[in-house]
């Protein structure tokens, strides 16, 4: 979710087309001045003013370092000099013409956290140019407004070279007019500026996060995650990978398995098994136990719908709430957690082991745009499958496939979309290799809205290392900010996705050494800012910085970063006051998802810990330094729905083509909805389908008895169905054939591994058997899955399944089988020398493809 209302994105987009053309007929924004960590504003008049003071300690403290932009630093990469410092003056003072008079609605004084501390000290405003210097006639002076101010809190427990940390600035709602502005201090003293800013309203958000056990009137956060869930698609161990807001109510996804509190010490601690998705109160943070969707794998994307109705959640997934065909993607009501039954969706993954991924959503207009890695979309309600290559969009209304747009993205997963509808573009980032065909398509690529054919003519996506996957692009206006592997952050003109600004961490200018920095892994609009999480860690003093880059290759260092960076959305300016501070956020692959909440706080969820806390959260919070606006309430739990769809009539058997039994049925009714049905066969839950018939592999003579059972989104189960009788499909006239699958027992150890037997190495740790009656075939099939990944060691396994059986005499025998051999993501650091093979042996003898005995191998 991109955590910022539509309408504030309406008048946002306002807001840029008139700064753009502010900037130059071809809309580049100029780089800032090499020294500077500049956060510029429109509604900062300062900026454009002239600064003068009553003097200038030696060392280049000049006026002018006061209305420059930079908030905190104290000085630039270079030593120069960031903030103003006069001599011991009586009275000191700095001033500024802005040039006119101009609508003031607030002033803030940053201080720095060096002394001398500003302290005891008034500013006074005039639509006049003041009189005099002499600080008791300025305070009579006709027009003249003061604010006066004492003692200052200590700093001493400041912990960045950044700023006072207690206090920063001094804020004043003057919400008047004026064209002069002075701070002067009240006696002898040296005075030093930070930055005054001068116009407003401005909103900042502190640097360091709500603390875990916050003091009165302080943004608590309670509650964090514990434990990691299995994937079979990503190697990033981080608990928290989504987070969306809904009202009152956050919601967050990930790969965690439970829910824990953190408020409290280890030995008192509270654990809810609440696995991959879960609820909190967006004020106080507190976990809303009622709300428990049950999942069987990680989340990784969250997205509302416009009107708050649904929520989209797209994962790793195969099931939610054991409902069938809701496999990687679908919409829960966000009020009950249970399954919008209006709503259905879902996807598949063929020829390669592990489920669909769904790595990203983004809505617009009332299209749901999902990517991911998957290779199949199922349709609703006849549950037929459509080829899709990694990305699609489906209708945000009922989850109907839009078969016209179908980008076919090959070489790996989309991890990023962002859309512009103003340009009819659809821009996708991930590790891909080619889009449509399209030469030089690899990694980030641009589609229309329309067909979703490769959009020509533009700018060649800029390169500084060679490794270049792409984790997320955002669209802010007339701004396109994508960035990934390795270390970087780009910002494009969206005209023609020109370069205009790039941003790298690491211990030297790019490419540099790789050391100190880290990916770019979750880029966030929220409100005029670009919000960005990396796992760089770059507070060791020793040339770890964010530096940035700009075409020609001109690269310069900015500052140290922690973790998260903030940028002006329209100019790419740098706003260095954002980063957390190294003791209250540490981790090892920091943040991967980050949510603007309706209070001005900002949510940051990922692989972290909070400083000097036995616990870890995976989800912090940055708020507002002047305090939390209001949220909604959250939901409230809803009254359980105990009633029982209606039990499904008319069931019947027939048998059709290819050996299969085709069962249907007529549609129950509920009081809410119905989710599916679950199908049964001689009194055994068989399959579930969303559908009111099916057909199913059966074995020519067998008599079995067919029922149905409908299900509702919360759990509740009709009664049974009268049977269908006694049913069996016809023997085929013929050579007999004997169904050895049929004899198939997982838990009979009829699964060995044995290099005698088979190639490679005993490892039953990571092999398991599986019965699957509808695949491997029309009949079915016995199953194995071998290899396993360990701590970024990928283990070569075999394993197989025998049976055995006599013959009365010596006799003909015919063996023939079916086989479906898929090699997982996880193996692709070694296509070279990876394969998978099948092998058949009699009494131990293998037969096969001499000299190697495979009847089939895939290499890579």
């Amino acid at each position: 979710g991109r955590g910022t209302p539509l309408v504030a994105v309406r008048v946002w987009l306002v807001t840029l087309a008139v700064l753009a053309s502010t900037l130059g007929a071809v809309g580049v924004v100029a780089p800032a001045a090499a020294d500077s960590h500049v956060w510029t504003s429109s509604t900062n008049h300062a900026l454009d003013g002239t600064a003068t003071q009553s003097s200038t300690a030696n060392g280049g403290w000049t006026a002018d370092k006061a209305n420059d932009g930079n908030v905190g630093a104290w000085d630039g990469p270079d030593g120069t000099p960031l903030v103003t410092r006069t001599n011991f003056d009586m009275n000191a003072w700095w001033e500024i013409d802005l040039g006119s008079v101009e609508s003031i609605p607030e002033i803030k004084v940053w201080r720095t956290e060096f002394v001398p501390v500003l302290e005891n000290f008034s500013v006074f405003v005039s639509d006049n140019a003041f009189t005099s210097k002499d600080f008791t006639t300025t305070q009579n002076q006709a027009g003249v407004t003061e604010y006066s101010f004492g003692a200052s809190p200590d700093c001493s427990q400041a912990t960045s070279d950044f700023w006072c940390l207690a206090d920063p600035f001094e804020r004043i709602a003057h919400n008047g007019t004026g064209r002069y502005v002075r701070v002067q201090t009240h006696g002898q003293a040296q005075l030093t500026l930070a930055e005054v800013e001068i116009g407003g309203p401005f909103d900042e958000i502190s640097p360091t996060p709500a603390p875990r056990n916050a003091g009165p009137g302080e943004p608590e956060l309670p509650w964090g995650f514990e434990d990691l869930g299995p994937s079979l698609s990503t190697k990033e161990e981080q608990e928290v990978w989504a987070i969306e807001q809904i009202g009152g109510t956050l919601y967050v996804g990930g790969r965690y398995l439970t829910v824990t509190n953190t408020r409290f010490n280890p030995g008192s601690k509270i654990v809810h098994d609440q696995p991959y998705l879960a609820a909190f109160d967006v004020t106080t943070g507190e976990f809303l136990d009622f709300w428990r969707p049950e999942l069987d794998g990680a989340v990784f994307a969250l997205e509302a719908s416009a009107d708050g109705s649904k929520l989209f959640v797209g994962g790793e997934f195969t099931n939610v709430d054991g409902i069938p065909h809701t496999s990687g993607l679908v919409a829960l009501d966000p009020q009950s957690g249970r399954i919008d039954p209006t709503w259905r969706a879902s996807l598949e993954k063929r020829l390669v082991i592990g489920p669909p991924t769904v790595r990203n959503l983004e809505v617009d207009g009332g299209w749901l745009y999902v990517v991911g890695n998957f290779t199949n979309a199922v349709t609703f309600p006849n549950l037929s499958t459509v080829s899709v290559k990694n990305a699609i969009r489906v209708s945000t209304a009922n989850g109907s496939l839009d078969t016209g747009w179908k980008p076919q993205v090959s070489g790996g997963a989309v991890w990023g979309v962002a859309v512009d509808s103003s340009r009819n573009r659809v821009y996708l980032a991930g590790k891909f290799t080619s889009v449509n065909g399209t030469p030089s398509s690899a990694w980030f690529h641009t589609v229309n809205t329309s067909n979703a054919a490769s959009v020509p003519g533009l700018q060649p996506f800029t390169f500084i290392h060679p490794q270049r996957d792409q984790r997320d692009v955002v669209v802010a206006g007339d701004r396109v900010w994508v960035g990934g592997a390795q270390h970087y952050l780009q910002m494009l003109d969206a005209t023609d996705l020109t370069l205009l600004r790039g941003y790298f961490t690491g211990n030297g200018p790019p490419p540099g050494s790789l050391s100190g920095g880290g990916d770019t892994q979750d880029i966030e609009l929220v409100g005029d800012r670009i919000y960005t999480t990396c796992h760089c860690w770059m507070n060791d003093g020793a040339g770890s910085k964010l530096w940035e880059f700009v075409p020609g290759g001109v690269n310069r260092p900015l500052d140290h970063a922690y973790g998260n960076m903030a940028f002006d959305a329209a100019t790419g300016d740098y706003i260095s006051q954002f980063n957390s501070e190294p003791d209250d956020f540490g981790g090892v692959l920091g943040g991967w998802a980050i949510h603007g909440a309706t209070d001005g706080c900002i949510w940051i969820g990922g692989d972290f810990i909070t400083s000097g806390q036995p616990l870890p959260s995976g989800l912090m919070r940055q708020c507002p330094l002047d305090g939390v606006g209001a949220n909604p309430p959250p939901i409230t739990e809803p009254p359980a729905d105990t009633t029982k769809p209606s039990t499904p009539t008319g069931v019947t058997a027939i048998e059709r083509a290819n050996q299969q039994v085709a069962i249907s049925w007529n549609a129950s009714s509920d009081n809410d909805a119905v989710a599916g049905y679950l199908v049964y066969r001689d009194g055994e839950p068989i399959i579930g389908t969303a559908d009111t018939k099916l057909r199913y592999p059966e074995i020519p003579g067998v008599t079995h008895e067919w029922t149905v059972r409908a299900i509702d989104p919360s759990g509740n189960l009709s009664n049974m169905s009268a049977s269908t009788g006694p049913f069996a499909i016809d023997v085929p006239a013929g050579y007999p054939s004997t169904y050895l699958h049929e004899n198939f027992d997982p838990s009979a150890g009829v699964f060995s591994y044995s290099d005698d037997t088979f190639r490679g190495t005993s490892e039953p740790a990571y092999t398991e058997g599986v019965y699957d009656p509808t695949g491997g075939g029309i009949r079915g099939g016995a199953g194995v899955l071998i290899g396993g990944v360990d701590d970024n060691d990928i283990f070569g396994m075999s394993g197989g399944w025998s049976a055995s059986f006599d013959l009365a005499s010596p006799t003909a025998l015919e063996v023939s089988f079916r086989t479906r051999m898929e090699i997982a993501p996880a193996y692709d650091l070694f296509p070279d020398i990876e394969y998978v093979e099948a092998l058949v042996s009699h009494d131990g003898t293998l037969f096969g493809v001499p000299p190697n005995d495979y009847v089939v191998q895939i290499d890579g």
